[in-house]
């Protein structure tokens, strides 16, 4: 089993909806793969959960998005708009993608999916401290906040807050695990 170190883990995260289920997720999916983008609902919602609902503390300070080569703007594009909405600083090209990974969701297993995106990414810059927002459009596995997780902490995050539009399964993303 591999143990990421108490200093470099995330904190409680969340997701908006779980994938493809009536109302956000179906949204979620019709947006990724049909539109190209996620409509302004889905910014709303997920403003909306974050800061009346889950209301992290302390508070992020910043909001970085997790990259994709395959569609490079998609998540990039829902966390701006996130960050202005909810008052934050969005810090583009944070995380960097270095490498084409497969999805994590034709991984086998954990360690499968470990592999696949233990030297995919990279953090441009010292985050000096501040806590971030980490937004993705899909948690699968949670190798991918994990590994991002640690690298932004490496680069002096404070507390890192994972947050998805979706999980891929029931129950979807409330947990303090990493």
């Amino acid at each position: 089993m591999i143990q990421i170190p108490e200093p470099f883990r995330y904190e409680a995260g969340y997701s908006l909806s779980i994938y493809g289920d009536a109302g956000w997720g179906r949204m979620v999916k019709e947006d990724k793969y049909e539109r190209g983008h996620f409509r302004s609902e889905l910014v709303a919602a997920s403003k909306d959960l974050i800061t009346d609902y889950w209301s992290p503390e302390p508070f992020p300070e910043i909001v970085v998005s997790v990259p994709s080569l395959r569609r490079p703007y998609l998540v990039s594009r829902f966390a701006e708009a996130l960050a202005k909405e909810i008052g934050l600083s969005y810090i583009p090209d944070c995380v960097v993608k270095k490498k084409e990974t497969h999805e994590q969701k034709a991984m086998k297993n954990s360690s499968m999916q470990f592999e696949n995106v233990l030297s995919a990414f990279d953090v441009s810059l010292d985050l000096g401290g501040k806590r971030v927002l980490l937004v993705d459009d899909l948690v699968d596995s949670r190798w991918t906040f994990t590994v991002i997780a640690y690298l932004l902490k490496k680069k002096n995050a404070g507390a890192v807050y994972p947050f998805a539009l979706s999980a891929s399964w029931e129950g979807g993303y409330d947990d303090d695990e990493s």
